[in-house]
Formats: structure tokens, C-alpha cells, sequence
């Protein structure tokens, strides 16, 4: 029993490394090889677009997804192949554009159900098979398109072309490589979440537990929606948890387990207290630069909100008064919303106009910056890492400040869309509040780091003072 329990424990710490390993770089790697990805094969695309294999997609702006799933992949005919194609690789490129602008990379998000759907469109087109003998439709039909253009007369578009296969090919094996690492630390979370919640708290007799396996299925199966409720049963991981604590070959197993989820230690050397310092800065800006994906988000929200808002039936006293003025100012019109906020240092209401397009271009290109923090392996952090101390705090200071004016702002806009849409439009109105507590967050915990380093400066500064040697600390 004690054995079990040591198991456990040791399992629930090697989950949790690994579950932090995989958040700070799996899977940002994960989101960057899909990045190539989704490049290498737009490069494609536009090739064959312009050799006229394939056509627009007329209905490409009408799809609307909310989840991710995999083009048609039926056979067709040989006079559909131009149609089809031109559907599918359409279909394609628009659920990769969906992956990387929606999919948050986090263990908590991309839980078994949507590995499930990243590998099926991850393996949509067969790049580690990629022939014109396949025998998957899509694959066989893409190739020969290739193919053609390949071996013909003009060279640059078949540079073009072999060099985002082999871009794709090598992104597509990265992939799949960390979609694995992503699938086994989740079958062993289901496992570990059923031992703790389940099968603790039911009496199996060891020696007969693995022959009286169907009827601890069936018991488990009718606990388990009140005991893990939304999660899917899988009798075959539960079986796996019945060999590795009752079987034979349980220590074997246990021990395979464990050491599935060690992560490789480099030799950590002694780092200087002032290496140590700039660690908690480049923390403190990843911690930042988490805000990417809610200020992605609530700027496409609100641009739907001023859609909204802009497509409503005016008087027509407001719209003479928009005539005179476009016909006086005789300038591009510039869309400005005038939104209210509370000035803590005052104590008092404020109103501050905001050029809407503008700050919404604002709002993209810093969270395309942010994005490439995030990527430990992109030029942006690299970057970082090469800067000095003083220049990370620079930039940490000066991002928290920006960023706070962008949550104020975000916070305005949200509450002035609520309040101007006519009430009849009101239903259609796209809240932020779930991406401004995110962002929040962001700030709090790049704030908190900023804290740290200060407060961590000026103790080493006063242990300098009394002549105390903090080289060796």
C-alpha cells in the first residue's frame, strides 16, 4: 500500500514539471511549427492559384468556425479534381489560420478531444507520405498539381514549391513529435486523476484484480459522470492503471511511467546574483507578453462591436450634421470614440477620445511582439536574452505602463459599446470581460516580478554598503 502511495506522489511531481515544461516550450515550439506550417503552405497555395490549378474559394469568407475540424477528404471525380481542390486547400488554409489566431497552447486547452482534432488536421495532407501515388485523394491530387509545376519551365515557382514542402515536412514531423509528448502527459493525467478520485476509494483485491477487471469497468463506469464529470471514460487507460498497480509487472511499469515524464537536466553552474536578476526580469516580460492572445481576441471583439454600433440607423439630423462635416473637413474620415474611465490619482471621471482603427492596429502589432517573446526559440526573446539588465527593466517597466492604458482603454470601449448599441442589437454584443481579467493577470504578475528585482537590487545595494562581499552570495 505504502508503495502505491509513494507511486502516486512521485507521479503527481513528475506531472506537474512536466506540465510546466510543456507550457514554457513544447508548446510555444508547438505554435511556431505550425507557424511554418501555415506560411510554408500559403506559399504554396498562391503558387498553384497562379499556375490556375486551383481557383478562389468564392464562399472562403462565409465559413465560420468555432472549433477545429479537417476538409472534406471523399473521393471525387477527375473532372472535380480543379473544384474540389480548390475547396479543400482552401478549407485547409482557413482551419491553420483558425489554429494559430483562436488555439490557446496551453496543457489546460489542448486537452485529449482537441489533440484529437490537431492531428486529424495536422495528417489531412499525408507530408510524410507526400506522392502522387497515395492513396489518400487529397495527397495524390496535391502532389501531381506539384508535380506539374516541378517539372516544368519555370524555375522559380518550382523553387518556390520545393522549398515549402520541405519547410512543411519538417514543421509536419515537429508536430506530430510534440502532439505525442502532449498526448501521454494527458493519458497519464486521466490516470492519475482516476486513481486519486475512483479507484482509491474502492476495495480491489489485488490478487484477483486484473481477473475481475470487467466488473471493476462497470463499477467505475457508472461513478464515473458523478465523480469526473464532463471527462470520457477510457477503459483501455484504466485497464493500464489495473496492470501498473496490480499486474505482475507493475514495478516494471511504474517505473516506465516515471521515467516518460523526466525531463533532461542540463548541468546547472553557479549563475553571478546579477545573472540571477535579469532571470526574473525575462519573467517577468514573458509574463507580459502572455496578454498576446486576449488582446488578439478582445480587439477582433470589439471591431465586431463597432460594427455593430456604426451599422445602426441613424436620424437624420446626425446624418446631415456627418455630411457637413466630412464635406468641411474634406479628409479621410478617422473613427473616434470618446469613452470614460476613473483617474485613481484624481479621484475623478475622465473622458479620453480614442482613435478606434488605430488603436486597434496598435493593440495587433504589440501582440504580434508579445507572440514572439513567448517563442523562447524566436528572434524576439533571443534578443532579450543578449540585453543588458537595465534595458529589461527599461522595457518591462515601460510594456506594464503601456499596457495598463491599453486595459483602461479596452475596459472604456467595452463599457461604451453597451451602452450605445441600440438595445435591439444588444444580444449581439461581444463581451471582453474574460480577456481583460486575463490581461490583468498579465500585468499583475509582470508587476509582481518588476517588485522582485527592485526589492532584491536594493538589498544586495545595502549588504554592498556594509562591506559585505555579494559575489560569493
Amino acid at each position: 500500500m505504502e508503495e502505491g502511495v509513494s507511486f502516486v506522489s512521485q507521479l503527481q511531481s513528475a506531472l506537474e514539471q512536466y506540465r510546466d515544461y510543456l507550457d514554457t516550450t513544447e508548446l510555444p515550439r508547438l505554435k511556431e511549427q505550425y507557424r511554418i506550417l501555415h506560411t510554408s503552405f500559403t506559399s504554396l497555395y498562391k503558387v498553384l492559384l497562379k499556375k490556375g490549378l486551383i481557383h478562389e474559394d468564392p464562399y472562403k469568407k462565409d465559413l465560420k468556425i468555432s472549433e477545429i475540424s479537417t476538409p472534406p477528404d471523399d473521393n471525387f471525380l477527375d473532372s472535380e479534381k480543379t473544384e474540389q481542390m480548390s475547396i479543400r486547400l482552401s478549407m485547409y488554409e482557413s482551419q491553420l489560420d483558425f489554429l494559430l489566431n483562436f488555439y490557446q497552447f496551453r496543457t489546460d486547452f489542448l486537452d485529449l478531444g482537441r489533440i484529437k482534432l490537431l492531428l486529424g488536421l495536422t495528417r489531412y495532407i499525408a507530408w510524410d507520405q507526400f506522392s502522387e501515388v497515395s492513396a489518400r485523394i487529397n495527397t495524390k491530387v496535391l502532389a501531381e498539381f506539384v508535380g506539374k509545376i516541378t517539372k516544368g519551365d519555370d524555375p522559380l515557382s518550382a523553387g518556390i514549391l520545393k522549398d515549402a514542402i520541405d519547410q512543411i515536412q519538417k514543421a509536419f514531423r515537429n508536430c506530430i513529435t510534440t502532439l505525442k509528448k502532449l498526448t501521454e502527459f494527458h493519458k497519464e493525467m486521466y490516470k492519475f486523476e482516476v486513481r486519486i478520485s475512483l479507484l482509491s476509494n474502492l476495495s480491489i483485491d489485488r490478487s484477483r484484480a486484473l481477473q475481475g477487471k470487467e466488473e471493476i469497468l462497470r463499477t467505475l463506469k457508472k461513478q464515473f459522470p458523478h465523480t469526473l464529470p464532463g471527462k470520457h471514460f477510457y477503459p483501455e487507460l484504466i485497464v493500464e492503471i489495473l496492470e501498473e498497480d496490480y499486474g505482475p509487472n507493475g514495478p516494471e511499469l511504474r517505473k516506465a511511467v516515471l521515467e516518460k515524464f523526466k525531463i533532461e537536466q542540463t548541468v546547472q553552474r553557479p549563475k553571478a546574483q546579477e545573472t540571477n536578476f535579469k532571470d526574473i526580469l525575462l519573467e517577468g516580460i514573458r509574463a507580459l507578453a502572455a496578454a498576446s492572445r486576449p488582446m488578439e481576441e478582445a480587439s477582433q471583439k470589439l471591431l465586431d462591436n463597432s460594427l455593430i454600433l456604426e451599422s445602426r440607423k441613424r436620424p437624420l439630423m446626425e446624418r446631415i450634421k456627418i455630411w457637413i462635416q466630412r464635406m468641411v473637413q474634406k479628409e479621410e474620415e478617422v473613427l473616434v470614440y470618446e469613452v470614460e474611465f476613473f483617474d485613481l490619482t484624481t479621484s475623478t471621471t475622465k473622458k479620453e477620445p480614442i482613435r478606434f482603427h488605430s488603436f486597434l492596429e496598435d493593440i495587433k502589432k504589440r501582440a504580434r511582439i508579445y507572440s514572439g517573446i513567448l517563442a523562447r526559440a524566436g528572434g524576439g526573446y533571443k534578443r532579450l536574452e543578449q540585453a543588458g539588465e537595465e534595458q529589461l527593466f527599461t522595457f518591462l517597466h515601460k510594456h506594464i505602463e503601456e499596457l495598463q492604458i491599453i486595459h483602461r482603454r479596452l475596459s472604456g470601449l467595452e463599457t461604451f459599446f453597451r451602452s450605445e448599441i441600440p438595445r435591439e442589437n444588444r444580444a449581439s454584443i461581444r463581451g471582453i470581460k474574460i480577456e481583460l481579467t486575463a490581461i490583468q493577470n498579465c500585468i499583475v504578475k509582470a508587476n509582481q516580478k518588476r517588485h522582485d528585482y527592485v526589492a532584491k537590487k536594493e538589498e544586495m545595494e545595502q549588504l554592498r554598503k556594509l562591506g559585505v562581499d555579494v559575489s560569493s552570495l
